[in-house]
């Protein structure tokens, strides 16, 4: 058996044992999971080209488990919820009209909208997160590892945000809101728990397990469509202090470019789960620069002085400048 039939037994034991018997959402029973896309598929055509998109993973120097490249209808699907509730859960934000004309819808929508994004992003880490913890016990037999406290936190927040999406109360903070007038090659929708701000001050402790659970992530979606990209950048009010409320008021000092720039090096920091077109994905594999970065910070037993590196952001080029547009 060759290395890539071993990877796909193994992946296939995982799966089997990290599949769920009722949707997280709704509770029913289902024999299988719904399919579900992160980012919607009118987005991840608007990426794509001649079909296939890349993973943010590609920018990793050796991967053996994950294929990066993928076609649209197989592009980071995650298998938590049923079909009635992927269909019905998300039709708030789900269509091309709340793309481009969310500043205009009343804010009652737009909040029940973002609740829906944040939702769907941290489902989607979840099921990551479910996948971590199955490839350790399937091959190291662990169990009760990091991977399982960060999924509780997860599922606390998500129960957090859907009393929030059937609320009258404002428990939502945007910081960044813009409607681009080009279409980038990344698109993502997903979440960032920023360890440390611009000054190199700890956000939160990653290694503190007791306390890590109050740590207030950061929901970024970056939505190209017809021509323009929609980019949105938000968190939660709790009732516990904000650890990303100086970050949020760095950012806010920041000129109109820098602020891209920082929204792009955060979500390669920060972040695995967002898509690059083809064209795209070959000139940033060759941005040395950004690859070191990238692999350096996905390291998990590294020490959280590396991200200190964050305070040189304007340093790194911007990928979602209008110069690699399409």
């Amino acid at each position: 058996m060759d290395k890539n039939e071993l990877i796909s037994e193994l992946n296939k034991e995982v799966y089997k044992l990290v599949k769920p018997s009722e949707c997280y959402l709704c509770g029913c029973k289902m024999s299988s999971a719904c399919n579900s896309h992160v980012v919607p598929q009118f987005i991840l055509k608007s990426v794509a080209e001649d079909g296939h998109l890349y993973y943010g993973q590609t920018l990793f120097k050796h991967n053996d488990f994950i294929k990066c490249e993928k076609g649209i209808n197989n592009a980071f699907t995650f298998h938590l919820i049923c079909k009635k509730c992927d269909n019905s859960y998300f039709k708030t934000y789900e269509k091309p009209e709340f793309i481009l004309n969310f500043d205009s819808i009343e804010s009652g929508q737009r909040n029940r909208a973002l609740c829906e994004m944040a939702i769907k992003a941290l489902l989607a880490s979840l099921s990551v997160k479910n996948y971590l913890s199955g490839i350790k016990f399937v091959t190291f037999g662990i169990k009760g590892t990091a991977s399982d406290m960060d999924a509780s936190d997860y599922k606390n927040k998500i129960s957090y945000i859907r009393k929030c999406k059937n609320s009258d109360e404002d428990k939502i903070n945007i910081i960044y809101n813009e409607l681009l007038e080009y279409e980038t090659k990344i698109a993502c929708q997903c979440i960032l728990g920023v360890v440390r701000d611009i000054d190199g001050n700890v956000c939160f402790n990653v290694r503190d397990f007791e306390s890590a659970s109050v740590a207030n992530y950061l929901y970024l979606n970056i939505l190209p469509y017809k021509g323009k990209t929609r980019i949105i950048f938000f968190n939660f009010k709790y009732d516990y202090e904000d650890n990303n409320t100086t970050l949020i008021k760095q950012f806010n000092s920041l000129t109109k470019e820098e602020k891209l720039k920082f929204i792009f090096v955060a979500l390669t920091m920060y972040s695995e789960q967002f898509f690059i077109s083809p064209s795209l994905n070959e000139i940033m594999k060759k941005d040395k620069k950004l690859v070191h970065m990238f692999n350096k910070t996905d390291n998990a037993n590294i020490d959280d002085s590396v991200y200190k590196e964050f305070k040189n952001f304007k340093k790194y080029e911007n990928y979602l400048s209008s110069k690699y547009s399409k």
